[in-house]
């Protein structure tokens, strides 16, 4: 390492055989216009004139700031070359361990989404039959509703009992009774359109919400959905179970109108179809 003045002269040195005090470094014209050009804190490399021990010489110059001085420093181009490559492969692996860690927390962040999608569904479906719950329903029912006061349409609530169901629990045991429940659940999914809104409230209550029908249209349809649940044919060690079904029907009013009183008149014309002797359907204006 040396130090040089502003026109080159070496005022010192560490007692390198190449530069005495007092001496210039033997350097190319064109290196010598940069080193006289330098500015405070602006550093250079070049390629020295001479060897040193039989190896080329790399020169790293640096002008001193608020002094006239220029610290010179010469090493093998090994020494340089080492030094590049072990800060390439530290930078290498730097951006290694950053990709790393930001897979890991891709990673991460995907089992949490999915772990969230999960918490969300559960929160909105029933475990046992995979359709809405309660707060599904009134969420989906709320969306309707909004979209039917800008485009003003017919809409019928239907609500849905299992006749005996509680017998069937205990007479034929409750893996069989959520046999029952799953196997309703999916004639009157098969049943419905797109549009419809079907929810299990609880045990064996169920709510369906029918877009652009009336009662009239709704009791027929759903007249013929009882047809086919009178179809379903659950087997038992004890014996083939029989399914049917009270429903209550009521007719939407307006988009204004609460969920729980559209709910509430359902709910009669229900008790209404069970006081007729269950296994039909009944529609409350």
């Amino acid at each position: 390492m040396s130090i040089l003045s502003s026109d080159l002269m070496v005022l010192a040195t560490n007692g390198s055989d190449s530069l005495q005090v007092g001496s210039r470094p033997t350097i190319s014209k064109e290196s010598t216009k940069i080193l006289q050009g330098l500015t405070d804190n602006q550093e250079v490399f070049f390629e020295a004139m001479r060897k040193h021990h039989g190896f080329n010489q790399m020169v790293f110059a640096k002008k001193v700031p608020g002094y006239p001085f220029i610290l010179l420093v010469s090493k093998p181009k090994y020494f340089w070359a080492d030094y590049a490559y072990i800060s390439i492969i530290f930078f290498i692996l730097i951006i290694s361990f950053v990709i790393a860690l930001l897979m890991k927390n891709t990673v991460l962040l995907s089992k949490l989404l999915s772990q969230n999608d999960h918490y969300f569904k559960l929160a909105l479906h029933d475990e046992l039959t995979g359709i809405l719950n309660r707060r599904g329903f009134e969420k989906n029912t709320k969306q309707v509703l909004e979209s039917a006061k800008q485009d003003p349409i017919s809409i019928s609530a239907v609500l849905f009992d299992i006749d005996y169901f509680k017998q069937i629990n205990d007479t034929y045991g409750h893996d069989k009774g959520d046999e029952v429940l799953r196997r309703f659940t999916r004639v009157c999914q098969d049943h419905i359109t797109h549009s419809d809104v079907f929810a299990r409230l609880g045990g064996d209550e169920f709510v369906m919400l029918l877009p652009n029908k009336n009662g009239q249209e709704a009791t027929q349809s759903i007249s013929e959905l009882l047809d086919k649940i009178r179809m379903i044919r659950v087997e038992t060690p004890l014996g083939e179970v029989n399914i049917s079904s009270s429903i209550g029907i009521s007719e939407v009013r307006s988009s204004k109108e609460s969920i729980a009183k559209w709910l509430d008149r359902a709910d009669k014309a229900l008790y209404q179809a069970k006081n007729k002797g269950r296994n039909c359907v009944v529609l409350k204006v």
